[in-house]
């Protein structure tokens, strides 16, 4: 399977600027955010990989290691040629706790996913996506 450049993911050309860039980001990412395709994985891992191609593009330093090589300019470049066919499907701990792999393990859904809201005395959780920006000034967000 040939693997598209940040470029191509993004739709933009490779001289676009970062301006165009953040748009087509911006675009992209709302049309793909797990959020709005809740339990599509298509979805989430073409989300990934656009928000992955938008970190590069959009940092000059990086971007421009990544015109000279063609590779994310990072360490993982080997962890991600090793990949043995398993592209998209993340393995790795961060963000989860061990309730949430015996969860996965054994079939029960998180609590918050269920239709009929959680048990009593389960937290209840949900994620939210903000930017570097509203961390810095602070977020409200209210939930149903």
């Amino acid at each position: 399977m040939e693997r598209r450049t940040y470029y191509e993911l993004l739709g933009v050309k490779r001289t676009a600027s970062r301006i165009e860039i953040k748009r087509a980001y911006r675009k992209l990412a709302r049309k793909y955010h797990p959020e709005i395709n809740p339990g599509d994985r298509v979805a989430e891992v073409r989300y990934r990989r656009i928000t992955e191609a938008y970190e590069v593009l959009s940092d000059p330093s990086e971007r421009e290691q990544y015109d000279r090589s063609g590779a994310k300019p990072t360490t993982e470049n080997a962890e991600a040629a090793a990949g043995y066919g398993f592209e998209g499907f993340d393995f790795s701990m961060s963000g989860r706790s061990d309730a949430d792999i015996f969860a996965e393990i054994f079939g029960r859904e998180e609590a918050s996913s269920q239709s009929k809201g959680a048990m009593p005395g389960e937290d209840v959780q949900h994620r939210l996506s903000i930017s570097f920006e509203e961390s810095l000034k602070g977020l409200t967000a209210s939930f149903k």
